[in-house]
């Protein structure tokens, strides 16, 4: 997943359902069950706060985390 300024703001223009689902995708790519972490509306309001002000440098490291988390998962594959 390519993860900068243009695909945050692609992910903060969607409703709150699509985000949802959005983040269920997310962690069934992760391994999770899909649902499972119990998204609140607190929680989607912080987290469309944190990534409307994260920086680019910010952006670039979680994309990194994110890259090198994939790997490892694959890794045994």
């Amino acid at each position: 997943m390519q993860l900068d300024k243009a695909a945050i703001d692609r992910m903060l223009r969607l409703d709150d359902k699509q985000l949802r689902q959005f983040i269920d995708q997310l962690a069934a790519g992760a391994g999770m069950s899909p649902g499972s972490l119990n998204v609140s509306d607190a929680d989607l309001a912080a987290l469309r706060r944190t990534l409307g002000s994260a920086s680019p440098e910010a952006l670039a490291q979680l994309a990194g985390q994110l890259t090198a988390q994939n790997r490892g998962m694959n890794h045994g594959k």
